[in-house]
């Protein structure tokens, strides 16, 4: 086995301390990379699809590797596609033009029916500065907008940021309770739509 290299993108560097072959049950994987000190183990869907031909479907609880004809696949109904550069997926270019928001009505939400919708929309490079930097209020962005350059983000109301209108939604009064509490911290009330304050 050779060493070398460092596996990045864990939130820290690894040292790659050998690569080989590894018999995963009936399996075999090429091109292994052993790190003693990875908390997992890290397997490439690029380099897996590439050599072997075959498709990874992943699932709300499951990978699956499996030989999937062309026709299946073209039958199928994309709902996005995937361009892959440097062994990393990311949206195609015009994907890259919108982007996913979760949206809820701005002044309400229902705490017993929350819906969350996802809807696309054109998002300017103001919008994309304002959700990198966290959704910071007006007058933040503002002074950020002069002190590193940033583009101009000019809504007439921040309710239209689907996220900053999700975070300053108010939730209907919940039931009230007979309860009654005995002890300090018995009962403990947190606001789950904002910061814990």
């Amino acid at each position: 086995m050779k060493g070398g290299g460092a596996v990045h993108g864990i939130g820290a560097s690894l040292k790659i301390q050998g690569n080989g072959i590894v018999k995963l049950g009936k399996y075999t994987v090429n091109d292994t990379a052993y790190v003693p000190n990875l908390p997992c183990n890290l397997l490439s869907v690029s380099k897996m699809t590439q050599k072997t031909g075959k498709c990874v479907i992943f699932t709300e609880s499951q990978a699956y590797i499996a030989s999937v004809p062309a026709a299946v696949l073209n039958k199928a109904k994309a709902i996005g596609e995937l361009d892959v550069k440097s062994g990393l997926y990311s949206f195609k270019e015009e994907a890259k033009r919108s982007y996913w928001a979760a949206t809820a009505d701005a002044h309400e939400m229902n705490a017993e029916s929350t819906s969350i919708i996802l809807t696309t929309a054109r998002a300017s490079q103001g919008e994309l500065w304002h959700a990198r930097l966290g959704h910071p209020g007006k007058l933040i962005y503002r002074k950020l907008e002069h002190d590193i350059k940033l583009p101009k983000y000019e809504l007439p109301s921040y309710a239209q940021c689907s996220t900053c209108s999700l975070l300053k939604g108010v939730i209907k009064k919940g039931p009230s309770s007979d309860r009654v509490v005995t002890a300090p911290l018995q009962l403990i009330q947190a606001d789950i739509c904002a910061s814990f304050r």
